[in-house]
């Protein structure tokens, strides 16, 4: 929420304005703490996020005409107005003086911590907030940045580049972009850069529309956004009308195959489909259309080529793309995207992205997140893999054209010297896992198995474990928090 800056007693209109600003925000809050905490997500059906909503939004309301009520009571010379819109500011204040953790709010003093916590609790299960404190165990805490010498924990491998610090990531959907996610947020936040977060405070901007810039939270005036990292479908002017011109584009892909094995549990598409993945994949056509023979709007963009969708294709009227229109798509990414990642070579995918942007190796580290336990992954047939890549043709295209391009990179990198930093690499991943990781336990989401991070205790108040750790939904919650710290009125639009 903008802080509301007034001098003497506030115009009505103003009132009436912070009143309701402090009720949606409230509510967003709430229902977004809530939806963050992996027992809330696995029960959650599909649909019922709005009802859930409108029922929280129904409380608070509630709750502010009581303390409203209260208030008028305890000092009967104020006007109503005034008495609502400080009702609506206690309310809110409230929230952040929730049990679990001190956001250090801008409104108030400081507060303090109300209750303790296990203090070998999860970091993953933790509702988003919920962090260790300095003498280990739960305690307050606030989203803390490193000092700007970041250097002092880095070992910059070399000193003839200058660090790259813009840059913005097309999350593309189970490729492994969480993992690519966590690395550009963390590098983000030990900078002090400035983030583009979408205005929903989900992790999309935009949904099923291609990219825009009025999908953006707003920064104060005169700040320039550094850091983009969220799923949105590809718009290059967009982008380019966002970011610095210097600005290094990136994005990531995995094979089709098993990409969309991935999407179809993730998701629980046999809920459209009406069979489950092992019936789906022996006629994937055949579901399709008749799908689309149910459905009044256009194919569904994640049911076919989804890559090529997240990269702003449009899906064909008909059942597939033309091959000239991939090619032409492909051309287009090569002009517009620095590096494209393959998850398949993760290692040497991130030593690229290292050595393209003259990060530190600290910088690249990483443990994957938000990836399902072993168990939960599905061994494909050479035949359901042969039919998922038929089914998928375009985005095989593509997938077969960017894994080239990265051995190309790798080759002009050099075979020998990539398997050296390697080595590195693997290293430092496996020093800071024995330094963070205790265990790793399984959580469930819509009875999907995801791999959680139980930080060993002498590890609890680190900020590079806590942070290699956290949830794409946890860091989208703390950086959001960090912009509604700035006064109302001191922000201007990022779009037209």
């Amino acid at each position: 929420m903008w802080e509301v800056v007034a001098y003497g007693r506030p115009s009505r209109s103003l009132v009436v304005v912070a009143h309701i600003n402090s009720l949606v925000e409230l509510a967003n809050d709430i229902s977004y703490f809530m939806l963050t905490m992996d027992i809330f997500r696995s029960v959650m059906a599909p649909g019922e996020y709005p009802r859930y909503l409108s029922l929280l939004i129904m409380v608070t309301t509630a709750t502010v005409l009581l303390v409203t009520v209260f208030i008028k009571e305890v000092d009967p010379s104020i006007s109503l107005g005034m008495a609502a819109y400080r009702a609506s500011q206690l309310v809110h204040n409230s929230f952040d003086d929730r049990p679990t953790v001190d956001w250090n709010s801008t409104i108030g003093s400081e507060r303090r911590l109300r209750s303790s916590r296990d203090s070998n609790r999860s970091v993953g299960n933790q509702p988003d907030g919920a962090m260790p404190n300095e003498n280990g165990g739960q305690g307050t805490t606030e989203f803390r940045r490193l000092p700007s010498d970041v250097t002092s924990y880095h070992d910059n491998g070399s000193s003839n580049c200058a660090t790259r610090k813009n840059v913005a990531f097309l999350k593309t959907h189970k490729t492994g972009s969480s993992t690519i996610q966590n690395i550009i947020y963390r590098f983000g936040v030990n900078h002090r850069l400035n983030f583009a977060l979408p205005r929903r405070r989900s992790n999309y901007f935009g949904g099923n529309t291609r990219f825009k810039r009025r999908y953006v939270r707003p920064l104060p005036r005169g700040h320039q956004y550094n850091i983009l990292a969220n799923h949105a479908r590809w718009n290059r002017e967009e982008f380019h009308a966002l970011m610095p011109a210097d600005t290094v584009y990136l994005t990531i892909l995995r094979h089709p195959a098993t990409q969309y094995e991935s999407l179809y549990s993730y998701y629980k598409w046999g809920s459209y489909f009406k069979v489950p993945f092992g019936e789906f994949v022996r006629s994937p056509e055949f579901y399709y259309r008749r799908l689309n023979k149910t459905e009044s709007r256009k194919p569904r963009h994640g049911f076919r080529n989804p890559s090529l969708y997240d990269l702003g294709m449009e899906p064909p009227e008909h059942d597939e793309h033309h091959d000239e229109d991939v090619d032409g798509m492909i051309h287009s990414i090569e002009r517009d995207f620095h590096l494209v990642l393959i998850l398949e070579y993760l290692e040497e995918s991130l030593i690229l992205l290292k050595n393209l942007t003259c990060w530190s190796w600290d910088d690249v580290i990483f443990f994957r997140v938000n990836a399902r336990t072993n168990s939960g992954d599905v061994q494909l047939s050479s035949k359901s893999k042969e039919i998922l890549i038929n089914f998928n043709q375009a985005d095989w295209r593509l997938y077969k054209h960017y894994n080239n391009t990265l051995w190309e990179k790798i080759a002009e990198y050099g075979a020998e010297r990539m398997q050296k930093d390697k080595l590195i690499l693997r290293e430092k991943i496996d020093a800071w896992r024995d330094r963070c990781i205790n265990r790793t336990i399984v959580s469930k989401f819509h009875g999907t198995g995801i791999n959680k991070f139980m930080l060993k205790e002498e590890s609890e108040n680190n900020t590079i474990c806590q942070q290699l750790v956290r949830s794409s939904l946890h860091y989208l919650y703390l950086l959001n928090r960090e912009i509604r710290k700035q006064p109302l009125g001191k922000h201007k639009q990022s779009s037209k």
